[in-house]
């Protein structure tokens, strides 16, 4: 043996110091359960399970490789070269006991070798089972390689052949080391994901590395850099980042594939991933403005990607929250018991990552059912002069924000609002109000104002009042128009006029709908009065209070006490006071101011007149002149008694005090036969009456209300009348 090595020795010196042509290299025959993938040099070299390799070739070996005897012999075709060994390299040995952690392992002169799969640095953690020992000849984790050196007749040669491993992750005992990385990713950030070497464990035998293939890398990322094996990736992730299933595949013979990636790889691990929680795919996102009124409303998004879990809670405690599923959407239906807004919370659950919480606001936009009502006593008429009309939004909002506002117009002079944010609002009027607008309630949260509720208000007019030269009293029995008027208000469109009561006779109005109507007052005997109303119209019926005034009808009553003969006068009505009395007759017209004569003019503001006298006077009028200006007569041309023969009073008569309480003196200096006194008001009722005896006579009426009266003597036959007045 010894001098057949040093013949090797010489020829390896030969050959290298010149050129030797060799003959035909030798081939190797796989056992049935290798697979010859890449022939490689030599003559007789077949590809396939149990083919035979050349230099240069490739093989895949099944791992586990452990057989005795032919099934797991290699065969050199040496017949005419003489074997000198083989060298295992990589995770391959004999299939006899193999030293731990020997580096290289050579068999001299064998032919065939029983070779198996075994790797001789075989950690703790990579064992099938805690059961087996470290050092399981089974387990081989890493690439072979096989150098068969031989001798020619003319130099030292070799063939050279790598053996690659094809793992078979459905192997009960067999344990796929994990990938090692971050449990979860953020976005924007660098990571380094990298697989427990399984296939280059041995790189001291320096026979290159099997391969590792990743895939499931998040969308968006940017890879950064790879191992020289691939056994490790650096990739930067994106803006977002969902979660994702990181895998890597091992070994370049699961399959063969020309060293692509390949769906066919049968031994994996897998690594799930969190990534940066994000919204679902919204098929119907959460509504920003869920309209006031409508109870419930869906979300619906398709179903959470595997590893990922959607909880949906809220705020509101009367919210109540329920969830369907089909086999790709969720439809989440919330349904609330009251208008108030609120929040959303989902809770994505995502891998190993925190949980993240979404949060969605969920406000409410004004739509019917809700509405505007007037508070308390408060209309939609509301007075052109007034504050604290109140008006609510109902039903009742809670926690909304409202803005209220006006519109139709925007803006309108004289109205101001108050408490513009809460649910009541304020609305407050002064006198340059007039006509309507429109009250507005809308949300206050920015992008849920788009809708609104509203109600008309309308503006009542003031009040009208009866301008100063309207009269408060008129003539009886006039045909003569007479001047009535209001002084006109903002906001009004029309103006109505009548009497209280309605259409009172003798009465007509035209241009009733204006603020001086054309009235004339043709009252019948026997109404002392009329009440005129007038009030302001506004828009949409919303008219202001009537405003009335008493119209007293004046004139002259005669003879009011009764007699034969027209000598008593009275201005009737309360129409002021009487400055003058005009008597005419025949001769003209005498004005009285005061008593002068044989005319007395006593009573309250001078309204009597009674005319005595011992001449004869025949009067055609007696007029009453008032303050107002007003002058009202008694016309006794051709009325039945319109003239007598005045003659003198009775003498001897004294009447006294006057003015008096009620109580006063009546003297007779002579009485023949026998005298008596009558006491009438002015209408002429009869109060009391009174037998009278020569001399002084005391007549007590202590109880006579304060106003003018009328004594009506009768003396021995004689008649006169006398006005006294009980202050």
């Amino acid at each position: 043996m010894k001098t057949t090595y040093i013949r090797i020795y010489l020829l390896v010196m030969v050959c290298s110091l010149k050129t030797i042509t060799c003959f035909a290299q030798p081939i190797i025959k796989v056992p049935r359960y290798c697979e010859v993938v890449l022939a490689g040099i030599g003559t007789g070299t077949a590809t396939g399970f149990g083919g035979t390799v050349g230099d240069g070739g490739i093989v895949v070996m099944p791992d586990p490789f452990d057989y005795h005897g032919e099934e797991g012999n290699f065969y050199s075709s040496l017949d005419e070269f003489e074997l000198i060994n083989w060298e295992l390299l990589g995770d391959l040995s004999l299939q006899t006991e193999t030293s731990y952690n020997q580096a290289i392992q050579f068999v001299a002169g064998a032919n065939p070798v029983n070779i198996q799969s075994y790797n001789k640095k075989l950690r703790f953690g990579e064992m099938p089972s805690v059961s087996l020992p470290n050092l399981d000849t089974r387990w081989a984790r890493s690439k072979g390689r096989i150098v068969v050196t031989y001798y020619d007749r003319r130099c030292i040669n070799k063939i050279t052949f790598d053996v690659y491993k094809r793992y078979k992750s459905d192997r009960k005992k067999n344990l796929v080391p994990p990938i090692d990385g971050a449990d979860c990713v953020l976005p924007n950030t660098v990571y380094t994901f990298s697989a427990d070497p399984i296939a280059s464990d041995n790189p001291n035998d320096e026979i290159g590395f099997d391969k590792y293939y990743w895939s499931g890398l998040p969308e968006n990322c940017t890879l950064l850099y790879t191992a020289a094996d691939n056994s490790s990736i650096t990739f930067k992730t994106g803006e977002n980042v969902p979660s994702f299933t990181l895998q890597c595949c091992y070994g370049r013979a699961n399959d063969w594939d020309g060293e692509t990636t390949s769906a066919l790889h049968t031994t994996c691990a897998t690594k799930q991933v969190g990534g940066q929680a994000t919204t679902p795919s919204y098929v119907t996102a959460p509504p920003t403005c869920h309209p006031i009124g409508q109870p419930s409303f869906n979300i619906v998004y398709n179903n959470p990607p595997l590893g990922t879990t959607y909880n949906w809670t809220s705020l509101n405690p009367d919210c109540i929250i329920s969830t369907s599923n089909t086999s790709t959407v969720s439809t989440i239906t919330v349904t609330t018991h009251n208008n108030n807004p609120g929040f959303l919370v989902l809770t994505i659950t995502n891998g190993s990552c925190p949980p993240v919480n979404f949060s969605y606001q969920i406000n409410r936009s004004f739509a019917l059912p809700l509405a505007i009502t007037p508070t308390g006593a408060t209309t939609t008429c509301i007075n052109g002069t007034s504050t604290n009309n109140t008006f609510t939004l109902n039903p009742s909002l809670g926690a909304n924000s409202v803005v209220w506002s006006i519109q139709n117009p925007s803006s309108l002079s004289g109205i101001t609002l108050q408490n513009t944010n809460t649910s009541t609002v304020t609305v407050n009027t002064s006198s340059t109000a007039a006509g309507f607008f429109t009250l507005v309630a809308t949300s206050g949260i920015a992008g849920c104002n788009t809708t609104n509720v509203s109600i008309p208000i309308n503006i009542q007019p003031v009040a009208p009042a009866f301008t100063a030269s309207s009269p408060s009293c008129v003539v009886r029995s006039t045909t003569g128009v007479t001047t009535v008027g209001v002084t006109p208000v903002a906001g009004a469109t029309s103006y109505s006029w009548n009497t209280v009561p309605a259409n009172a006779p003798g009465i007509s109005i035209t241009n009733g709908t204006t603020a001086n109507p054309t009235i004339v007052f043709n009252s019948s005997v026997g109404v002392n009065s009329v009440i005129l109303s007038v009030r302001a119209n506004g828009v949409h019926g919303c008219n202001s209070a009537t405003t009335t005034r008493t119209i007293n009808y004046i004139s002259v009553a005669t003879n009011f006490t009764g007699g034969t003969f027209n000598d008593q006068y009275s201005v009737s009505g309360t129409c002021g006071a009487v400055t003058s009395w005009s008597l005419s007759s025949a001769s003209g017209v005498t004005t009285y101011t005061a008593s002068s004569g044989n005319v007395t003019i006593t009573g309250i503001n001078n309204n009597n007149l009674l005319i005595s006298g011992t001449g004869g006077l025949v009067l055609t009028s007696v007029c009453a002149n008032l303050a107002s200006g007003i002058t009202v007569c008694a016309n006794l041309t051709g009325a039945t008694n319109t003239q007598r023969l005045v003659t003198p009073g009775i003498k001897g008569v004294i009447l006294s005090p006057n003015p008096n309480s009620g109580t006063f003196f009546i003297t007779l200096e002579s009485l023949k036969t026998e005298a008596s006194a009558t006491l009438y008001n002015l209408s002429g009722k009869e109060i009391n009456s009174y037998p009278l005896k020569k001399g002084e006579n005391k007549i007590e009426n202590e109880n006579l209300a304060t106003g003018t009266y009328i004594v009506k003597l009768v003396v021995d036959g004689e008649n006169e009348s006398k006005l006294i007045m009980v202050k």
